[in-house]
């Protein structure tokens, strides 16, 4: 089977992408991402990573999920993030910044609500 897009999550500078691949009958899911910053130069650089495969979906996905912006979510895992929103929201800290949290909630419910 070929590679499946499960979501695409940006965040200031960059991003990343999860996907899945079922290989005889087993999931394997890797991250492919990109981030914007300065080298020792202070020269603009891009830099783009591929993370090791892993059978755990819920370990491949970053910790800090919710601070990130949900560009797409594969219809099959929106149920994934929704179930464990609530708990991810309840590790961030957001130091009392409630307007930042209601902005990271309404964009994640309204992929939810789709």
């Amino acid at each position: 089977m070929d590679k499946v897009t499960i979501a695409e999550l940006a965040v200031e500078g960059g991003g990343c992408t999860l996907f899945g691949q079922e290989i005889e009958g087993r999931w394997f899911f890797w991250e492919e991402g990109s981030s914007f910053g300065f080298d020792e130069n202070d020269d603009e650089e891009i830099r783009s990573w591929e993370s090791e495969r892993k059978e755990s979906f819920e370990e491949l996905v970053p910790k800090d999920w919710p601070y990130f912006h949900p560009t797409s979510i594969h219809p099959d895992f929106v149920s994934w993030f929704s179930e464990r929103f609530d708990l991810a929201m309840e590790q961030l800290n957001f130091r009392g910044n409630e307007r930042m949290k209601e902005i990271v909630e309404r964009r994640w419910r309204r992929i939810f609500e789709k």
